[in-house]
C-alpha cells in the first residue's frame, strides 16, 4: 500500500509539472480577416491569399479548396506560416495559401478548415473574391459541432461524474450499520466504474480528433500533449485507487486507514484529471487565457461533477441495493441528509464561477441568443432551475418527510439525477461548439466603426473623416485647425498614410488636396479590408515643423456582407457578469455565516439542554403524597 501511495504522489507531481509547463487553451482560433478581404474585387490576380487568426493553428492540418465561378476545382497551395514560429499557441497567426498564377477575371470562392493548436478544436469557414466581377461578402459563420464529439465528451463528464460522486457518497456514509456500508461499497464500485468511462471515452475522443487532421497528426499530438497526459494520468491513478479500495472496504476495521490514504490520493488525482479537462475547455478563451481563468473553469467542472455525481451515485446504489432485496431508501437517507449542505455549496461555487466563465465566453445578449453555444447556455440553465426545484423538494423530504412522502423520494430524486445527466450533455455541447464571441459577435478590433476622430495635436485641432467606411472607395477628409491666435504658419498640404494593422501589405502615402471650405480631402481605393487600420496623418505648414498623428481607425464591414445585425441588443455583458458573479458571492457568503451561527446556537442551546437534565436526574424525586401535586425542582426545566 505504501508502494501505490509513492507511486501515485510521483504521477501526480509529475503531473503538477505538465500543469506548470501548459499554457491555458482558448479552444478555438477564428479568423479575424483576409487578405484580400471576403467580398473584395480585384483588378488583378492575387498571386496568394492570407487567412488572418485569433490565435495559433495547425499548418499541417489546415486544407483549402479553391473553386471557381463555373463550378471547377483549382489547385491551391502550398501553405505555409507567415512570419516566425509562434511562441506561444495564443498568439495570433496569418497563414499563406498560394493561388494559381494568373487566375482569370471570375469569381472565386475559397473554402478552409484547421485544427487549433491548444486542443485539436475543428475551424472552417468560406470566403469569396472577384477579379474585376462583383461579389457579395460570405460573411462570418459558426463551425457546427459534431455529434460524436459530444457524445465522447458527454461521456467523459458523465464517468468523471460518477468518480467524484461515488467517493463523496461512500465517505458520507458512516458504516454504523450492515445497509450503510454496503452503500459504501457500491459508491466506490461506482467510481471506479465512472474513471474507467471517463478514461476510455477522453480516448476515443483524442483518437477522433487525430483522425479529423488530414496530415501532420503527430505534431498536433506534441502541441496538445501536455493537456492530455494531465487528464489521462488523472483518471488512471483516481481509478486505480478506487479499484483497490473496493477490495479493503470489506475489511473497515483492519484497513479503515488505508482506504482514507486512498480516499485522499483518488482526491488529488482527480482533481487533476479536471485540471486537464478545464484545459482542453473554453477555459481563458481569447487572447487573455490566462491561469486564474483555467483554475475557475477547473473550480467549475469540480463543483457540477460532485453535485451531479453524487446524485447519479445515489439513484445507481440505490437500484443496486433494491434488487439485493434491501431498503434503498433506509439505506440512503442518513448519507444524503449529510450531503445536502455539500450540495448546497457545489451549487453557490457553480453559480459565481458560471457566470465568470460566461463573462469570457459570452460576448453580448445576442450571442447568448443566437448563437449555438449560448443556446446551449440558456437550455443548461432552464435544466439546472427544474433540477434545483426537485433538489429543493428533496431536502424539504429527507429533513422532514416520514412515511409516504419518505417512500416517493426514490422516484423524486432520480428525476433530479436524470435532469443533471441531460445538464452535462449541454455542457458537452458546449465545450465542442464554439464560444459565443469572436468577430460575429465582438466588437470590431479597437471598437465600433466612428464617422469621425477629432484630436489635439500640438496647436492644431484636428478631425478625421472616412465615407462610407466600408471596404472600398472612400473619401478620407481632415480639417486642421490652427489654435492660437495669430497663426504661426499656414497649412500647405496634408498627407496621409493607410496600412492595415494586422497585414504584411506595406504602407500606402496619399496626399490629400485642399477644398473651398478649407478641408483637405483624397479619394482612395487602399481600405479594402474592414477591421482595423492605422491611419497616420501629417500636416505641413508654411515656416514649422511638420506635425503627425496616427489615428487607429476602424473600417466598418463591407457592403452586402452576411452580418449579423443587432437584434435585442449588442451591449457587452463581461461586466455586468462580472458585477453578478461578485454580487451573489457576498450573498452566498452572508448567507453561509447565518447558517454557520444559527447552528452554533442551536447546539449550543441543546447542550445546555442535555447538562439540566442530567442535573434533574442526579437529584432526588420528591416524594408526593396522596392530593398533592409532585413538586418539581426548577434545575429540571428545559426550554
Amino acid at each position: 500500500m505504501r508502494r501505490f501511495v509513492r507511486a501515485s504522489i510521483f504521477g501526480l507531481s509529475v503531473a503538477l509539472s505538465l500543469v506548470t509547463s501548459a499554457s491555458s487553451a482558448s479552444a478555438h482560433a477564428y479568423l479575424d480577416g483576409s487578405d484580400p478581404a471576403d467580398g473584395a474585387v480585384l483588378q488583378n490576380a492575387p498571386s496568394a491569399l492570407t487567412l488572418h487568426f485569433s490565435e495559433s493553428v495547425e499548418v499541417g492540418a489546415t486544407v483549402v479548396q479553391l473553386v471557381d465561378g463555373h463550378g471547377r476545382h483549382l489547385p491551391a497551395g502550398p501553405i505555409r506560416r507567415l512570419g516566425l514560429q509562434a511562441e506561444s499557441t495564443e498568439q495570433p497567426v496569418s497563414i499563406v495559401v498560394s493561388l494559381p498564377a494568373a487566375l482569370p477575371r471570375d469569381t472565386y470562392r475559397l473554402t478552409w478548415r484547421t485544427l487549433s493548436s491548444d486542443d485539436l478544436h475543428a475551424t472552417a469557414g468560406a470566403m469569396v473574391f472577384g477579379i474585376q466581377q462583383p461579389v457579395t461578402a460570405i460573411g462570418t459563420s459558426e463551425t457546427p459541432a459534431q455529434p460524436f464529439e459530444v457524445s465522447l465528451r458527454w461521456l467523459t463528464l458523465l464517468g468523471l461524474s460518477l468518480l467524484a460522486g461515488g467517493w463523496i457518497l461512500s465517505r458520507l456514509a458512516d458504516h454504523k450499520s450492515p445497509e450503510e456500508h454496503l452503500v459504501s461499497e457500491r459508491a466506490v464500485l461506482l467510481a471506479s466504474l465512472g474513471g474507467l468511462v471517463a478514461f476510455f471515452a477522453t480516448g476515443a475522443l483524442l483518437v477522433d480528433l487525430l483522425i479529423a487532421a488530414p496530415r501532420g497528426r503527430w505534431s498536433v499530438l506534441a502541441a496538445s500533449a501536455p493537456r492530455w497526459s494531465l487528464t489521462f494520468v488523472g483518471l488512471g491513478v483516481a481509478t486505480a485507487a478506487a479499484a483497490a479500495a473496493k477490495r479493503r472496504l470489506g475489511r473497515p476495521a483492519q484497513d479503515a486507514q488505508r482506504v482514507t490514504a486512498l480516499a485522499i490520493t483518488a482526491l488529488f488525482a482527480g482533481v487533476l484529471a479536471i485540471v486537464g479537462t478545464a484545459l482542453l475547455s473554453h477555459a481563458g478563451a481569447g487572447r487573455s487565457s490566462s491561469a486564474v481563468q483555467v483554475a475557475v473553469a477547473t473550480i467549475h467542472i469540480l463543483a457540477a461533477t460532485s453535485w451531479v455525481g453524487t446524485l447519479l451515485a445515489a439513484v445507481l446504489v440505490g437500484m443496486l441495493l433494491r434488487r439485493r432485496d434491501q431498503s434503498p431508501v433506509s439505506a440512503l437517507v442518513p448519507a444524503m441528509r449529510r450531503f445536502a449542505p455539500v450540495a448546497a455549496a457545489c451549487v453557490a461555487t457553480m453559480v459565481v464561477t458560471g457566470l465568470l466563465l460566461a463573462s469570457e465566453l459570452v460576448a453580448t445578449i445576442d450571442a447568448a441568443l443566437f448563437s449555438d453555444y449560448g443556446r446551449a447556455l440558456l437550455q443548461k440553465l432552464l435544466l439546472a432551475g427544474a433540477a434545483l426545484m426537485f433538489g429543493y423538494a428533496n431536502w424539504r423530504t429527507l429533513r422532514h418527510g416520514d412515511g409516504p412522502p419518505l417512500r416517493r423520494l426514490r422516484r423524486t430524486l432520480a428525476v433530479e439525477a436524470a435532469l443533471t445527466a441531460v445538464i452535462l450533455g449541454f455542457a458537452a455541447t458546449m465545450a465542442s461548439s464554439a464560444p459565443a464571441r469572436g468577430p460575429r459577435w465582438d466588437q470590431a478590433p479597437g471598437g465600433r466603426p466612428v464617422p469621425l476622430q477629432s484630436v489635439q495635436v500640438a496647436d492644431l485641432q484636428e478631425t478625421l473623416s472616412v465615407k462610407p467606411n466600408v471596404p472600398g472607395r472612400n473619401v478620407l477628409s481632415v480639417a486642421a485647425y490652427d489654435t492660437r491666435r495669430p497663426s504661426p504658419g499656414p497649412v500647405t498640404g496634408v498627407e496621409l498614410r493607410l496600412k492595415p494593422v494586422r497585414s504584411s501589405r506595406a504602407e500606402v502615402v496619399r496626399v490629400a488636396l485642399r477644398t473651398v471650405d478649407g478641408r483637405w480631402d483624397v479619394a482612395v481605393d487602399d481600405l479594402d479590408a474592414p477591421g482595423l487600420w492605422n491611419v497616420t496623418v501629417t500636416v505641413i505648414r508654411s515656416g514649422l515643423s511638420p506635425t503627425t498623428y496616427r489615428y487607429p481607425w476602424v473600417v466598418g464591414g463591407s457592403p452586402g456582407a452576411l452580418t449579423v445585425r443587432t437584434r435585442v441588443s449588442d451591449h457587452p455583458l463581461r461586466q455586468p457578469l462580472r458585477a453578478a458573479a461578485l454580487t451573489l458571492t457576498i450573498a452566498f457568503m452572508a448567507v453561509a455565516a447565518m447558517t454557520w451561527r444559527l447552528r452554533r446556537r442551536r447546539s449550543a442551546g441543546t447542550g445546555q439542554g442535555a447538562g439540566d437534565a442530567v442535573v434533574a436526574a442526579g437529584q432526588r424525586t420528591p416524594v408526593q403524597t396522596r392530593g398533592e401535586q409532585p413538586r418539581t425542582p426548577t434545575s429540571a426545566v428545559v426550554r
